[in-house]
């Protein structure tokens, strides 16, 4: 009995281990993940006060801010389409990602209102699909294991935590260049690494056009495209604004990155568990938690009298963005076309 069921447990373990060259793969999209949120985490929040510093008025910083969100339903589909109907999706991510990283430079050199304007949508046009890709390619990876998609992001939480503190100090002692220079360096870095991933590109089980005819027609992905675009646009709000709301409330310039610090340790244990709350919750639950959370953190922020407030509140972004992109990703996965 006790030889059957080592047996046993032996035979789960060989169906749920990876092979090795799909573990190593994996584990390099882990750092990947790293590098990707080390750019975001030093770049978001920093964009408004980079406009004010340019003499840019706030109907215009408005406007810059508003960019990515829209570039996103553009430019995600659209280099994802170019990506399916030429089969080229490693070529499409390095020249995304070599993008993303010319134009934090072009973000951090322009002057003007009118220079920014095509410089910020050519950046939000390269970082649209970067992050869907990287999933996508991650989940294929995983295979039987995608239950275990969250568990790869852990690493990525690291940037915001690292980064956040050093780059603030940093912003204190040189300047808002800092945060450009590190954020085109970890794109740089992703280049590198997704470079030496081969993505496992699946035969289409029709013609493109057809397939994205399906894709198009499917009401469920519709409905779920809109509800992504409008919390993730809260969300860019969310964490754009976060410094410029913190200096208004008199915290010190080492303080802000310890926001995001705050906001990984509400990250942590939300990625670790999103295997059991899946499970037990389902998707359009956790999807529902995270547009919640999302909601809670803006009203918070605005109304918060310290920065202490502010900071408790980031505890919340493991619900807000983790459970919006686990449950997404899920979501996604289960509704779309092979």
């Amino acid at each position: 009995s006790t030889l059957s069921s080592s047996s046993a447990a032996s035979d789960v373990y060989k169906r749920q281990a990876l092979p090795l060259d799909r573990e190593v793969a994996v584990t390099r999209l882990r750092w990947c993940y790293l590098f990707f949120f080390m750019a975001m985490a030093s770049s978001m929040p920093y964009y408004a006060m980079h406009y004010e510093e340019r003499g840019l008025t706030g109907s215009q910083t408005g406007i810059l801010i508003a960019l990515p969100p829209i570039m996103t339903m553009v430019g995600a589909p659209l280099w994802t389409a170019i990506a399916d109907a030429t089969r080229k999706h490693k070529a499409v991510t390095l020249i995304t990602t070599g993008g993303a990283s010319l134009g934090m430079l072009g973000i951090m050199v322009t002057q003007s209102f009118a220079g920014l304007l095509p410089v910020v949508a050519l950046y939000s046009l390269c970082l649209a699909p970067i992050m869907s890709m990287l999933d996508n390619v991650v989940m294929a990876r995983l295979g039987e294991r995608k239950d275990d998609f969250g568990r790869q992001r852990v690493v990525g939480t690291l940037g915001p935590a690292l980064t956040g503190p050093v780059v603030s100090a940093l912003v204190g002692l040189v300047g808002l260049r800092v945060p450009f220079y590190v954020a085109a360096a970890s794109f740089a870095a992703l280049f590198v690494l997704l470079a030496g991933v081969t993505p496992r590109v699946e035969p289409l089980s029709g013609t493109f056009r057809e397939e994205f005819r399906t894709l198009l027609r499917n009401p469920l992905l519709q409905r779920f495209l809109v509800v992504v675009f409008l919390g993730m646009t809260g969300y860019t709000a969310m964490v754009t604004y976060l410094y410029v709301r913190m200096e208004e409330l008199g915290a010190p310039m080492w303080l802000f990155g310890f926001g995001l610090t705050v906001g990984t340790l509400g990250e942590i244990p939300f990625l670790l568990s999103s295997k059991r709350l899946l499970s037990r919750f389902g998707v359009r639950a956790t999807l529902l938690a995270s547009l919640i959370a999302i909601i809670v953190i803006l009203f918070g922020v605005s109304l918060a009298p310290t920065a202490g407030v502010v900071l408790a509140l980031q505890l919340l972004h493991g619900t807000a963005f983790s459970g919006m992109v686990i449950s997404g990703v899920a979501y996604a996965d289960g509704v779309a076309p092979p």
